[in-house]
Parts: structure tokens; C-alpha cells; sequence
């Protein structure tokens, strides 16, 4: 079971929507790429110290926006490297910057209609200095106007253009708090989940690849080359390819290690519907219209059906695959259509959904009793992407339980727990009356593993957020155990009555290697 935690950037979505579609004021957001701060001006590359009044430094505090509604902010550190948390964590980023002495064109507003669009009349301005940014994942190079101690005409990780970070040069800055964790590459040997290697954005890394946990702290050489250094002084290489897909895990003694992006997954996702865009009456040279039907599986393939009512058949016009972006960006690669693009609606987004829509235009031609039919489609089909809500053919499975015996939760007797969770990333704690022979759902949620760390985090709707401990102590090469305290008044019903429940409890569980 993939897991790829979306909520932030839903919610990033949601209630940045508006502005990144309609903008604010002199920082008004355009999505159209008309970016100053990517037009460089001839000048000098040589590096040095910005220019500042007083005794502050650009690494104090940070350079914050909140135009979209949600804090932005970089973090420029004292020695060379940088963090970047967009929409309050929905979009995040970490590597190395440069300030250099180099002019550069950018604008300073949007002209007299607000508009960065209409470039005609933006108000242009020119800084004698850039902030130059190299990430560490990627290895892309932005440079930033930098005038005024402040971040001129940047973008916010590619969501919303043309925005001005002032510094906040006050800010008591702690990493601790203020910093969410990006694990720039994470990597599977043997594509197994519990043998995995991670290079996090703070210069360090865990290794589980082999028998034991091992960790410790990285530089980048250059571009895809991070010299390791573990805990007990053992040094090695990582090397990764250009696509971020492949690594080489080089150790002392000349071992190496083959390490990919992905592990091997249990169960066929090839049923798992994940999304559906439909179009009604679609005229495609047919007598009657017909209903179209583009279903995304959970193993990244897809199929156009047409729905002919009038014979209560469904038809199979073309098949491909699909993948999406972090912005939720669909691409569909198409036998026949070729490659299309799907469009979210971002002002359509919620905290769980978003709409899209997709183009579709291609002579296909389907086969019903045996013969072909011709057909003829050019039609815009939409849906509604549901977090955690796919339509499957198999129903979720149970892929990891918790359970504790004999458990106190205000009733005469003892009862079980047990959290189950599934593969859509669900979970529910049951209560387990031996008594009545009866399983009663007590709480429900979602839930992901950091595969890291292999610490489950729960959204229960009554108990909040709560997260499993590992016991690492108990790791072998099958597996480990982990346990997880769950607490909450709750309530469970049983023959239409609703009968409270005060629980406190720790669950205990094992998560196998794949």
C-alpha cells in the first residue's frame, strides 16, 4: 500500500483558491508564468554580503508573506543553506543560496489594474543584488531580486507568482517548531518497504537497508552526490540519477547497494477506482448520445467506457495510463488520444475534494456483438476527486491490526479493542463484546505510516490525533512491534441504543516487512 500524504496541499488549495486565482492587491497572484524575477540582467557574479542597515542579519528571523491568506515564508540560514515552508507547509523546499552582486530586472506591482498579466504597464524596478536558491532535491537554480532587505517578485512554490517576503527580522526562528521535515529522497532495496534509506533536508539520514537502524548526517559533493557520514564515523556515497527514481549506496570496502523509489506492493490496485470523469449525452456519430466514463485505477492505468442505455452496455473505447502532480495536475497518455491534460478546479477545492475536467477528442472505434463500431468523441468529461473516498470493485482490505484484551471501558466487563486499518488509509477502533458475540465501531479515521520511522499518525474523529510508537528493540529482518495509546470518551450503539464508553487503553500491533 502506497501511501502519499495529500491533506496539506488540500488544504493549501482550499483556502488559497481564491487568491491564487483572483490575487491581492499590489501582490496579486497570476498563475500565468510572466515571472520578473526570472529576468536577469547582465552583471557581475561575484557573491557577497547583502545590503543591510544596523546589525541584521538576513538570517535572522525569516522573510515571511501572507497574502495568500496562509504564512510563506524562507529561511535564510548562516551557513549557506536555506528552508522554504509555502502555504503554512502545503508546498516545502531546502538547499543551498548565494547572494550575489548581479542586477536584475523585476516588477515592483501590478500597474495601475493590479494585473501582473498585462505586463504593459507593471511597475518595473531594478535590484542591484539576487538571491540565488539551489535545491537540494532537484538540483534547479532560482535567482530571486533582492532589494530593500526584502524578496522581490517570487513565487511561491509555483502556485502563486509576483509576491513581495518582507523580513522579519524579529522572529525568534527555531527549526524544532517552525520547520517541517522534507525527506528529499526516500529509497527501497530489494523493493522492500521495511528496507529503506532516507536523506532528510537537515542534513541527515537514516539507513535501514540492513540489519540494523543506522543514521547520520550528509553533504551535498554536487548535483546528485551526498557524501554520508555515519553516527559511529563510517563514511559512504550516495549517488542519485538525474530522475530522482534510482540510487547507488557506494560503502566503505567497495559494497555497493542497488536502491529504487518504489517497493513492491501487496494486492492488485488494478480494480481500485480512484477517479471517474463523466460527460452525459455525448454525441459521438451513434443514432442516440451516450454517456462517457474515464476511470483512473489505483495502479496508475485508465479506460474510457461509453454507456449505451439504450442496450444497457458498456464499451471500451481506449485505455492508457495516468499520472498526477503535486498540484494535481493529471496527465493521461492515451493509445489512441494521446497525451491529455486534465485541469483542476482549484476554486471548486474543499479540505477533501477538488474537481477536474479533462479534454478528450479521438476516433475510436468499440466493439459490440462482435462487430466494430466507428466513433467519433470530442467531449469535456469532470469529476470530483475525493480524498480517501475511492469507488473500488474490492472493498478496502485490513492490512495492519492493534489490539488489547480485556480492556476497562465502564461496562460490567472486560471488553477487546481493535484498531484495524486499511488499505485506503482508514482506520476504525472496534469494541469486541465476547459476551453478546458483538463488534461494535467505537471511532473512525484516517491514518498513514512514515516509512521512515514506521510510526503510524491517526485522525480519529473522537480521539484526535494520535501516533504509534515503534519499538525498535524488537526489529528483525521480519518485521517490529509497536503500540499505540488511544484514549477518548466515545460512544457505541448496540440494538438502536447509543451506550457511552471511556476509554484508555495501548494497543499493541507488529508491522511486517514487505
Amino acid at each position: 500500500m502506497k501511501r502519499k500524504s495529500i491533506s496539506a496541499l488540500f488544504l493549501t488549495v482550499v483556502l488559497s483558491a481564491a487568491m491564487l486565482l483572483g490575487g491581492c492587491g499590489d501582490n496579486a497572484d497570476q498563475q500565468e508564468s510572466s515571472q520578473g524575477s526570472e529576468t536577469v540582467e547582465d552583471g557581475s557574479e561575484s557573491e557577497s554580503a547583502p545590503e543591510e542597515s544596523g546589525e541584521v542579519q538576513i538570517w535572522d528571523g525569516y522573510y515571511q508573506d501572507t497574502s495568500t491568506g496562509l504564512l510563506s515564508f524562507v529561511r535564510l540560514n548562516e551557513d549557506g543553506t536555506y528552508y522554504a515552508k509555502y502555504f503554512d507547509g502545503g508546498v516545502m523546499e531546502a538547499g543551498t543560496y548565494r547572494v550575489l552582486d548581479e542586477d536584475m530586472e523585476y516588477y515592483a506591482d501590478g500597474g495601475t489594474d493590479g494585473d501582473f498579466t498585462t505586463e504593459e504597464d507593471n511597475t518595473k524596478a531594478t535590484a542591484s543584488q539576487v538571491v540565488e536558491l539551489t535545491s537540494y532535491k532537484t538540483g534547479d537554480v532560482v535567482k530571486i531580486a533582492f532589494d530593500n532587505d526584502q524578496l522581490c517578485d517570487m513565487s511561491l512554490g509555483g502556485m502563486a507568482n509576483h509576491r513581495t517576503l518582507t523580513h522579519d527580522a524579529e522572529y525568534a526562528y527555531n527549526p524544532d517548531t517552525d520547520e517541517i521535515a522534507i525527506e528529499l529522497f526516500v529509497f527501497y532495496a530489494g523493493s522492500s518497504m521495511g528496507s529503506n534509506f532516507v536523506l532528510s533536508h537537515n542534513r541527515t539520514f537514516t539507513d535501514v537497508t540492513g540489519d540494523a537502524f543506522l543514521d547520520g548526517s550528509w553533504e551535498m559533493k554536487e548535483a546528485g552526490v551526498y557524501a554520508l557520514t555515519y553516527s559511529d564515523g563510517t563514511e559512504a556515497t550516495l549517488t542519485v540519477e538525474a530522475d530522482g527514481k534510482n540510487a547507488v549506496l557506494a560503502k566503505a570496502g567497495g559494497e555497493e547497494l542497488a536502491l529504487r523509489d518504489t517497493f513492491e506492493e501487496s494486492g492488485d490496485l488494478s480494480g481500485t477506482v480512484v477517479l471517474s470523469l463523466t460527460a452525459e449525452d455525448a454525441q459521438v456519430g451513434l443514432p442516440m448520445g451516450v454517456n462517457l466514463r474515464l476511470d483512473c485505477y489505483g495502479d496508475n492505468t485508465c479506460k474510457l467506457i461509453v454507456e449505451v442505455a439504450q442496450v444497457g452496455a458498456e464499451l471500451e473505447a481506449d485505455k492508457g495510463t495516468y499520472s498526477v502532480s503535486e498540484t494535481f495536475q493529471y496527465t493521461f497518455n492515451f493509445e489512441k488520444a494521446g497525451e491529455i491534460t486534465g485541469t483542476p478546479d482549484y476554486a471548486s477545492a474543499t479540505e477533501t475534494s477538488l474537481d477536474v475536467a479533462a479534454a478528450y477528442k479521438a476516433d475510436v472505434e468499440v466493439e459490440f456483438n462482435g462487430a466494430q463500431t466507428p466513433l467519433s468523441i470530442d467531449s469535456e468529461l469532470s469529476g470530483t476527486y475525493v480524498m480517501g473516498g475511492e469507488t473500488s470493485a474490492q472493498a478496502a482490505e485490513v492490512v495492519n491490526t492493534l489490539t488489547v484484551e480485556d480492556a476497562q471501558v465502564g461496562l460490567p466487563m472486560g471488553v477487546n479493542l481493535r484498531v484495524d486499518i486499511y488499505s485506503d488509509d482508514t482506520c476504525k477502533l472496534i469494541v469486541e463484546v465476547a459476551q453478546v458475540g458483538a463488534e461494535l465501531e467505537a471511532d473512525q479515521g484516517t491514518c498513514s505510516l512514515d516509512e521512515a520511522s514506521f510510526k503510524y499518525t491517526f485522525h480519529f474523529e473522537k480521539a484526535g490525533e494520535l501516533i504509534s510508537e515503534p519499538d525498535y528493540a524488537s526489529a528483525t529482518a521480519e518485521g517490529l512491534g509497536m503500540t499505540l495509546a488511544y484514549k477518548a470518551d466515545t460512544e457505541v450503539e448496540f440494538n438502536g441504543a447509543a451506550t457511552p464508553l471511556s476509554i484508555d487503553a495501548v494497543l499493541e500491533g507488529r508491522i511486517e516487512a514487505q
